[in-house]
């Protein structure tokens, strides 16, 4: 008998013995279910099970960080993403890592949820999105998301927590300033300076063959100082001159719209930071200009009114990058536009002083600057008409005696493309505005 409860003790214990291995077993794996649970797998065995997908309309800091995580990520996996602008779709069922304002709907519900100088790095359903309201906090976004994805990179695999969830300040935000160009003052002074090292003597010289060639719209962008130069009888071509204000031997000339007959002509030109692209005003609507490449980008229409020439539409334009407000100049109306261009918020009319004619124009968050040339062509002014009333404020002689062009602003000073006395080459003019004591 007592043989037998020793056998009974015995298989008792490893019973439990057995019961409590199966238990830890159990545990474990649950264990190991669950952390997968939490877990998100970008590139799963040498396969990117993601593409990134950005916004089209992003700066070139946005563009320049949404390449370096798809770089950080072939780099770090030695995988290659799919990597498009959210006009596309991703191929082979790819899911999405969603850049800026897309026009998905995750991206543009957590963007209304962001105040100032935030930005949001989330998981929503299968999609990941990193969105913010101004495109240099989305650049701190970005960077923020690299570092994530470089803590969860190993060869042929990145995983991600599957819970990520981050809405933060940038702390290196800060607030937009209105841009204004000139001092206050009752009256203005304006100091003329011609720069000989901009000049282009000849436009054969630059490889534009073409005698009846004359400088047209212009804009700096990145510390280039851009030239659009047409065949003024027929506009039948174009071409782009990019020139280094720091170096001006570093120049780039190329001939635009080549398949189109007749190109449009190249009235004026404005820098858009936001999308790191020039637009070129063709009266009624804008050609893009990439301003690295030159590459042509495409055509954006405008919204037109009844009050423009139907022949020319509008030919000036300025650019308010702290309202996100376009201004446009036919010698009639200033248009203010809405920041897509396909809406007219206001018309105030304006003169053009008697025997002038209006050339280029530019604006700041104050200001519309905009030149009238002599019909004679042997005198200039810059009238100034403030925004908000659209009465001309100043009316400034620029001592110019050429035919004036088009106007930029760069680095505290104002820069005037004119044609030359033989309309044979371009003079740039360097102008610093002062307040009269």
């Amino acid at each position: 008998m007592k043989k037998f409860i020793s056998i009974l003790s015995v298989l008792l214990v490893i019973t439990m013995l057995l019961c409590s291995c199966n238990n830890d077993g159990g545990n474990n794996q649950d264990s190991e279910s669950s952390s997968e649970s939490n877990a998100i797998k970008l590139v799963s065995d040498g396969k990117a099970q993601y593409g990134i997908v950005r916004a089209t309309a992003m700066s070139g800091s946005a563009v320049k960080a949404a390449g370096q995580l798809f770089t950080a990520i072939r780099e770090t996996t030695g995988v290659t993403v799919q990597y498009i602008t959210d006009e596309y779709t991703l191929e082979d069922g790819a899911k999405e890592i969603l850049i800026g304002n897309t026009t998905r709907n995750e991206s543009l519900e957590i963007a209304e949820s962001l105040g100032d100088g935030e930005y949001a790095i989330k998981i929503v359903g299968e999609k990941i999105v990193i969105v913010a309201n101004e495109d240099e906090t989305l650049v701190t976004a970005i960077n923020k998301f690299v570092d994530i994805c470089s803590n969860g990179a190993a060869d042929g695999e990145l995983v991600i927590d599957a819970t990520l969830d981050i809405k933060t300040s940038d702390p290196t935000w800060k607030p937009k300033e209105p841009e204004i160009y000139i001092p206050d003052g009752q009256k203005l002074v304006a100091t003329t300076k011609l720069l000989p090292e901009l000049s282009l003597t000849n436009h054969a010289a630059i490889g534009v063959g073409d005698s009846s060639v004359g400088a047209q719209g212009g804009c700096i962008a990145k510390g280039y100082l851009y030239t659009f130069l047409a065949v003024t009888a027929t506009s039948e071509k174009a071409w782009v001159v990019k020139t280094n204000l720091g170096d001006p031997s570093d120049q780039t000339v190329k001939r635009i719209g080549a398949n189109l007959t007749p190109t449009k002509f190249p009235y004026d030109a404005i820098y858009i930071p936001e999308k790191d692209v020039i637009y070129v005003s063709t009266g009624k609507g804008f050609e893009m200009i990439n301003p690295d490449t030159l590459e042509e980008l495409g055509s954006v229409d405008i919204a037109l009114s009844d009050n423009m020439d139907d022949a020319f539409g509008v030919k000036s334009f300025g650019y308010d990058e702290y309202n996100d407000k376009y201004y446009g100049h036919d010698g009639k109306f200033i248009y203010c536009y809405n920041g897509d261009l396909d809406e007219i918020l206001r018309e105030m009319p304006t003169t053009v002083s008697a025997g002038y004619k209006y050339q280029g124009g530019l604006c700041d968050s104050k200001y519309f600057y905009s030149l009238e040339c002599a019909n004679n062509n042997t005198a200039n002014n810059l009238k100034i008409y403030d925004l908000e009333s659209g009465k001309v404020v100043h009316k400034i002689d620029l001592g110019i005696r050429c035919e004036t062009e088009n106007i930029a602003y760069y680095d505290g000073s104002f820069y005037i493309t004119c044609n030359n006395f033989n309309w044979n080459g371009r003079l740039v003019y360097k102008v610093d505005i002062t307040a009269k004591s």
